[in-house]
């Protein structure tokens, strides 16, 4: 049986502040590259009453964005979108409408089917109405 073990990396050897410090290989040839300084964020001050801030958290969790994410938005476009729902919105809109349907198909057996079935309808329409909406 043969064993192929590597030896562990030696330390490279750095002059920092003046000392010598060994420090271990990572095994990384060099960090990651700079950004622009165009492309960095740069932390602001805003200055907003207690209640104006509140409104402006309000409104970027409404739409289900970070207060920066938020106003970013409101520069760039003048308005902000709301976020796109994923599919488990769209599954959850089909799962309700199979559970319609199945409502439905027992209705008929009961005395007040005829406005059982309207109401059902109409839950239907607007589950299928969200399901448009979710997946334009």
């Amino acid at each position: 049986m043969i064993l192929n073990i590597k030896a562990p990396p030696a330390p490279v050897r750095l002059l920092r502040a003046g000392k010598v410090q060994d420090y271990p290989e990572t095994g990384t040839d060099m960090a990651r590259p700079r950004k622009a300084k165009d492309d960095l964020a740069v932390r602001k001050e805003v200055y907003a009453t207690a209640g104006e801030w509140a409104e402006i958290a309000a409104a970027a969790g409404s739409a289900g964005l970070s207060i920066s994410q938020y106003l970013m938005a409101r520069h760039r476009t003048g308005a902000v979108a709301a976020p796109t729902p994923g599919p488990e919105r769209l599954l959850a809109v089909a799962r309700l409408q199979a559970e319609v349907e199945a409502l439905a198909a027992n209705v008929v057996q009961m005395p007040a089917a005829p406005i059982l079935l309207a109401r059902l309808v109409r839950l239907e329409e607007t589950l299928t109405a969200i399901a448009r909406e979710t997946a334009a």
